[in-house]
């Protein structure tokens, strides 16, 4: 028959395997919290984007709004090439197209394609490739004054900034800058994963990055006049949330550059990951310890010498 102190080294024992079964359970459950959240498993995802162009290519999506440009300079493609006129000093060259002044209001829709650019003057050049109620290649003209008088020109949609800086294009990306921002798996509080800037002459977009077909991603944005110099403007970018990276392509690159985060970005960035990676390391040793310290003991817990001692002390 087992002795109080043998019930009671059993309990003790008992309980220690326990704690130790609990902190294993716990460092468990940790430990895959820490790879979702490495991974980016679950995490909604934003790209912002903040730069000076002196181009972007726009196709509007959804109910995309509209501008109101007010009086326009507008240059509409002739139906042919006129060889007999001479170029002139026209804005519009008159050799391929007829200029006029309109009050222009754009209603956006669903795949509305336009080119934004800027001239030598800082006037607002929109290319409109795919707009109704106009030729495809009319050109709009709207002077820098009136165009800052106008403030903040919006859009949603898909967009590529700038052009790949070829031998005479103009129309570049001079600088920007990048914030990958993401909102955690089970967590409220945004955290910037990734950030960077934009070499001049690269041509930037976003796209999906959930491993299917290469797709644009949606963007919300607005240009604006830029305060860096005429032949640019400055616009800014947000795109949807979700599985979203960036693509830069540049001279001589024959493949894009693809900008997302890894789990490496995540656990520098994250004060979340660099305390659960603290965490689990401790709670794996505690647990470890109570079973080796388990281990050393007797069949019922305690050194058999030790057991002799107590008998002893009772005669």
């Amino acid at each position: 028959m087992k002795t109080t102190d043998e019930h009671s080294d059993t309990n003790s024992i008992s309980k220690r395997i326990g704690i130790s079964i609990a902190l294993t359970g716990v460092t468990s459950l940790l430990t895959a919290f820490l790879v979702t959240l490495a991974f980016g498993v679950g995490a909604d995802r934003t790209i912002l984007i903040s730069a000076h162009s002196a181009s972007m290519e726009i196709q509007f999506s959804g109910d995309a709004g509209f501008w109101d440009l007010g009086s326009v300079l507008v240059c509409e493609p002739l139906v042919k090439i006129d060889r007999s006129r001479t170029r002139g000093t026209d804005i519009c060259d008159p050799r391929r197209y007829e200029q006029k002044h309109e009050i222009v209001s754009l209603k956006w829709q669903d795949g509305s394609h336009i080119v934004v650019s800027t001239n030598e003057e800082g006037s607002l050049e929109i290319l409109l490739k795919n707009v109704a109620e106009y030729k495809s290649g009319t050109i709009l003209h709207l002077p820098r004054a009136e165009w800052s008088a106008l403030g903040a020109l919006s859009f949603s949609g898909f967009a590529h900034l700038g052009q790949v800086a070829a031998t005479g294009e103009t129309k570049l990306l001079t600088s920007g800058a990048y914030d990958i921002r993401e909102k955690p798996f089970l967590m409220n509080a945004t955290e910037i994963i990734k950030n960077g800037s934009f070499r001049p002459g690269e041509k930037v977009g976003v796209f999906r990055d959930d491993g299917k077909e290469q797709s644009q991603t949606r963007v919300y944005g607005y240009v604006l006049p830029s305060q860096h110099g005429p032949k640019n403007f400055q616009v800014s970018l947000v795109s949807e949330t979700g599985p979203s990276k960036i693509s830069v392509s540049y001279l001589g690159g024959e493949d894009r550059i693809e900008i997302a985060p890894n789990w490496i970005d995540r656990s520098i960035a994250s004060p979340l990951i660099l305390a659960l990676s603290i965490l689990v390391p401790v709670f794996l040793a505690i647990a470890q310890m109570l079973l080796t310290a388990t281990n050393s003991l007797g069949p019922i817990g305690v050194p058999a010498a030790l057991r002799r001692f107590r008998r002893s002390m009772r005669r």
